[in-house]
């Protein structure tokens, strides 16, 4: 019963997956990377375009308020006029934009259809972003529809704008002379406007599920961005005297800070943990797992303990933070003690959520022979992150080549069944020596 209680378990991933992978297909195509910032050109007849992507290769001069599109004959293909000169002439997705001072005029490359007009004054960037592109200036960031021209949303702050920055494909975050602001990308809901302190200086921003962080040198702010609430702050002298002081010490104090009695206490004490390094640089609480003293190890595991019972808790909040934060924390633990202990502390504890490995390995190996192509591949890339094995099965390879991998995967499990355990629970499956 196990065993098909698994297998049910994995095929319904693998039918999740696919709708995921279908849905994909639909999705538009990510526009190339953003140009330079535009600037005037001093002979703008010598200043063609980048080639279009598309069956017939066409190049393109501007000059005054004029874009020329010319064949491969050297023959005018097509020519637009807009309202002002152009200053440069930039490709975004399938747009070819002739940017002015004031404006963005949006053609289509091969015929020279105009499809919009946004407006807008002194445009010095230009940068796609998935369905979407963002235009900025020293006095406004908008973001607008590549498919009409339509601003979704803009922020004019009240200061020159100083730059910006996407995060996690769902954040905004815009830097002016004296503020942070940070928005929600899809809707610009202001989150977060921070004032900079004329004698402090901000420096990067990054996001655990619902929690960002925003660095200064003096403090690390935080906020919960569902809520649109600040979270406790954490100042930089406290992480630079667990850097400087005892490591079994600091420990517990992470401990005592991810344990703390309210949600609010424990999101930062969990954000902390990824700043909290010793003077070589290395996460604090990897140096705890891999220490000697069984009282620094032991400081160590009781942090991961919270963190188990965070990720397994019903609490969304905590749930998603603490997801956020060891994902974090194992990219930046070349070691990999953190991952591998953390999963051995959750299927310590949970264990009725393990599958057995030769059973789930099993169950994979059969979608192999599904006649679904995206099935198939999804069935390859969790067998080789399980295993970092393939045995060169392609999942668009002709049905022979498919059998004869698969033939490959049933000897090797076949020979190895008896001998297949979790390396990290839940992660990698290895065969025991």
């Amino acid at each position: 019963m196990r065993f098909f209680f698994t297998c049910s378990l994995i095929l319904l991933a693998a039918l999740l997956a696919l709708t995921a992978l279908l849905e994909r297909c639909y999705a538009a195509e990510t526009p190339p990377a953003a140009p330079t910032d535009a600037q005037p050109a001093d002979k703008p007849e010598d200043k063609p375009a980048d080639q279009p992507k598309e069956e017939e290769k066409l190049t393109y001069k501007y000059e005054g308020k004029t874009i020329t599109a010319i064949d491969s004959t050297g023959a005018d293909k097509w020519k637009q006029n807009v309202p002002n000169d152009i200053v440069s002439v930039v490709f975004q997705g399938d747009l070819l934009m002739a940017l002015t001072k004031s404006e963005a005029v949006a053609f289509t490359p091969l015929k020279g259809l105009q499809r919009w007009t946004y407006r807008m004054a002194d445009i010095a960037k230009v940068e796609p972003h998935d369905t979407t592109i963002i235009f900025s200036s020293a006095a406004q960031v908008s973001v607008v529809s590549a498919e009409s021209g339509r601003e979704i949303w803009r922020f004019r702050p009240l200061e020159p704008v100083t730059s910006y920055a996407i995060l996690d494909d769902r954040f905004m975050i815009v830097t002016s002379e004296k503020h942070v602001a940070a928005f929600s990308y899809d809707k610009g809901e202001q989150i977060a406007n921070p004032y900079i302190d004329p004698k402090d200086k901000f420096l990067d921003a990054q996001v655990f599920g619902p929690v960002m962080l925003l660095r200064f040198e003096k403090e690390v702010k935080l906020w919960n961005t569902a809520r649109k609430q600040g979270l406790p702050e954490i100042k930089s002298r406290t992480i630079e005297q667990m850097r400087d002081g005892d490591l079994q010490q600091a420990l517990g104090d992470l401990g005592d800070r991810v344990a703390a009695s309210q949600a609010d206490d424990k999101a930062a004490g969990l954000v902390l943990l990824t700043l909290a390094k010793d003077k070589d640089g290395k996460l604090l609480l990897a140096a705890g797992l891999e220490s000697d003293d069984d009282a620094t190890a032991g400081a160590a595991q009781n942090v991961l303990a919270a963190m188990v019972e965070y990720v397994h808790g019903k609490d969304d909040f905590l749930r998603t933070t603490a997801n956020g934060v060891l994902e974090q924390l194992v990219a930046n633990d070349s070691g990999g003690s953190i991952e591998k202990d953390f999963y051995t502390a959750y299927y310590t504890k949970y264990s009725y959520e393990l599958p057995d490995p030769a059973q789930t390995l099993t169950a994979l190996v059969t979608m192999l022979r599904f006649g679904d192509k995206n099935t198939r591949e999804y069935a390859i890339r969790t067998l080789e992150s399980l295993t970092d094995k393939t045995f060169e099965f392609k999942s668009g390879d002709s049905l022979r080549l498919r059998n004869e991998a698969v033939g490959r995967w049933q000897k090797w499990l076949g020979d190895n069944q008896s001998k297949l355990v979790w390396d990290i629970p839940g992660r990698k499956i290895k065969i025991r020596e």
